[in-house]
């Protein structure tokens, strides 16, 4: 098979679309973690994405020398495959963007659980602090004079 053919690229655009599907729904999933604050879940995902996303950079690799073709100059084998092909990478594109939507959703979660969580941290710091004060004795010098202390 031509590594230029319309056969190939209408399989590598399949291929791709199958892989942002999954991605878009991983995204999804991604941003129930972030809300629910479920950091294992959301470590998983981040896994399965990392490998999806590795996937999807390879296809574009396989993709990229079809854009120095004339789209024109295609020998499709009928205009259905190429109008099928065509709406597949439509539809591809349409998840493209909606995914990149969604990880910037979930980049601003994430910034905001982070910032939440570092108020919550520094409250307790504080309350922690004041408590040691009021609570501990204040630590004697050594060889210190203890004038507390009936002895």
């Amino acid at each position: 098979m031509n590594p230029l053919s319309t056969e190939r690229l209408s399989q590598l655009i399949t291929a791709k679309h199958e892989v942002l599907t999954q991605l878009r729904a991983l995204a999804d999933r991604q941003f129930e973690a972030l809300a629910s604050d479920d950091v294992d879940r959301l470590l998983t995902i981040l896994a399965q994405k990392q490998k999806l996303l590795n996937q999807l950079q390879g296809l574009e690799r396989l993709i990229d020398p079809f854009h120095q073709q004339d789209p024109e100059s295609r020998a499709w084998p009928s205009p259905q495959a190429r109008r099928e092909c065509q709406l597949l990478a439509d539809r591809a594109s349409v998840l493209l963007t909606e995914i990149v939507a969604l990880e910037q959703a979930a980049s601003a979660k994430a910034v905001e659980t982070r910032n939440h969580t570092a108020m919550q941290l520094a409250e307790v710091n504080s309350a922690l602090a004041a408590r040691e004060a009021y609570v501990s004795p204040p630590a004697m010098a050594h060889g210190g004079l203890d004038l507390l202390s009936e002895t």
